[in-house]
């Protein structure tokens, strides 16, 4: 049930794993701590990586997505 996707040199680019937390060894810090900071007890299940952001998938139904610096750019329900 967990889906993967890499770049070609070998660097996780999606990280998806439906109903389950991801693992926090993939987790950026900075994006681990926000969402502990401002979502106790939520999880992620999902986390995606481009040249420009991070889009995080909250198991309370909110997507957020960070810029590479890790600031946080958008928030939206999915």
């Amino acid at each position: 049930g967990i889906r993967l996707e890499f770049t070609r040199n070998g660097e996780w680019k999606e990280v998806d794993c439906r109903n389950y937390e991801v693992p926090a060894n993939i987790v950026p810090a900075a994006i681990a701590k926000y969402v502990s900071d401002n979502y106790s007890g939520v999880r992620i299940l999902q986390i995606d990586s481009d040249r420009y952001d991070y889009e995080v998938r909250l198991s309370n139904n909110l997507e957020l997505t960070f810029d590479k610096s890790f600031n946080i750019i958008d928030i939206d329900d999915w």
